[in-house]
């Protein structure tokens, strides 16, 4: 465990040998919850040598001053890693599904839809809406 997010590695030693080198790291999030994103790679115990590298995400929660790992994803190859890129950015250029999504509504959410005012209060937002004959 870690105190900081910046000492959080993937690296892992099993009898001696680096069972898992960590070739580079990014923080994509801070505080107590800390999203890091890792560039690593296993050794092939058999031949002695690292296998291609594959990116490992993980999610870490802090207790009690110490960051504890929580989840993970890994993305196991160069191939999968470049067509997640390529999904990622159709969905958030222009005209894409991310930029034009908008948020469900959940019970008891308040907020406004884009383009139409708040509700005036709670109960305006669980009324059913009023019929109108020019609708």
């Amino acid at each position: 465990m870690a105190e900081s997010v910046d000492d959080l590695t993937v690296e892992w030693e099993e009898g001696g040998d680096k069972v898992v080198r960590e070739v580079a790291k990014e923080v994509i999030s801070r505080g107590a919850w800390a999203t890091v994103v890792f560039l690593c790679q296993d050794l092939d115990r058999k031949s002695r040598t690292y296998r291609p590298p594959k990116i490992s995400i993980r999610r870490y929660k802090k207790v009690n001053g110490q960051y504890r790992y929580q989840s993970k994803f890994n993305i196991s190859s160069e191939n999968q890693a470049h067509q997640l890129v390529d999904v990622i950015g159709k969905w958030f250029t222009d005209g894409g599904a991310g930029r034009n999504a908008t948020p469900a509504p959940r019970p008891g959410d308040l907020t406004s839809t884009p383009g139409q005012p708040p509700p005036a209060d709670a109960q305006a937002a669980t009324e059913e809406p009023e019929e109108h004959a020019d609708q």
